[in-house]
This record gives C-alpha cells, structure tokens and sequence, in this order.
C-alpha cells in the first residue's frame, strides 16, 4: 500500500535537514539607492493606477479608501513619510494626498511628476535626511554590539 506512494513521491524532496542559510552581508544604503527605490516602487503603483477600475487597491504608494484613493510618498518596503521633528510635534513635509475612486489616471500623473522630481534630484535632501536619521538610530540602538563585533 504505501509502497505505491514511496516509488512516485521518490525524487520530490528530500529526507535531510536543511543546512544553516548563508549570513548576507550588510551592504550600506546611499541616496541614490534610496532614489532608485522611490523611482521604481512609484512606477509599479502607476502601473497599478493605470489598470485600476474600481474595487480595493492595494499599491506600494497609494490604497483605496472610501470612496477614493490615497497616495502616500514615502521610502522603504514599509512607505515610511518624510517628517520634520520628533514625537508629538512631528509634521509631515509630504502630505498624503486623497483622489476620488475615478480619478486614478490623475492620481497617476501626479506620481509621474514625482518621479520626474525624484529624478532630477529634488529629493536628494529628504532622502539624504532620512538616511542620516536611520543611520543615527541605528548606531544609537546597538552600540554594544557594534562595538563588541569591532573588538574581536
């Protein structure tokens, strides 16, 4: 009974454990790294503003909402906004911005003019800043380790 099930699953897997995955190495982010993810992350969500038709849209920069869309400029997997201060006061220098469930194509054109912003380098000082402020956290939250690691 079983042995009919050996012989076809034979070659599909395997019996062993995986071994330990290689560890990656960190490689540091630039601004025009940086740059060249808002460029192509803003172009996907065009191209799923160009085909949307109604319905739930969920987009790297933009989502539905009721009755419309909302487009967030942001960087990162996570869509993190540019903001100007700390904690409670912080604001938001690029506001989200709200278009009607009819008006993708215009929501589409307005992220077209910020990737051709994005592209002649209007963004460089935001990016430039929020990199710096990654940085800064980072090297704020681990010390230690950084440290130990650089020790040895």
């Amino acid at each position: 009974m079983l042995k009919n099930f050996l012989n076809e699953t034979a070659n599909l897997g395997t019996t062993t454990k995986p071994g330990k995955a290689a560890k990656a190495t960190y490689q540091g982010q630039t601004v025009t790294d940086m740059r060249n993810d808002l460029v192509s992350r803003a172009q996907s969500t065009i191209d799923a503003l160009n085909i949307y038709e109604g319905g739930a849209l969920r987009a790297e920069m933009a989502r539905s909402v009721r009755n419309g869309i909302t487009v967030k400029i942001g960087y990162g997997k996570r869509n993190v906004g540019f903001f100007d201060g700390k904690g409670d006061g912080r604001v938001s220098l690029i506001p989200d911005r709200y278009f009607g469930r009819d008006e993708a194509f215009i929501a589409a054109a307005y992220l077209q003019k910020i990737v051709n912003l994005v592209n002649t380098g209007e963004f460089d000082e935001l990016l430039s800043k929020a990199l710096g402020d990654m940085t800064a956290r980072f090297s704020s939250v681990q010390p230690s380790n950084v440290l130990q690691f650089a020790a040895e």
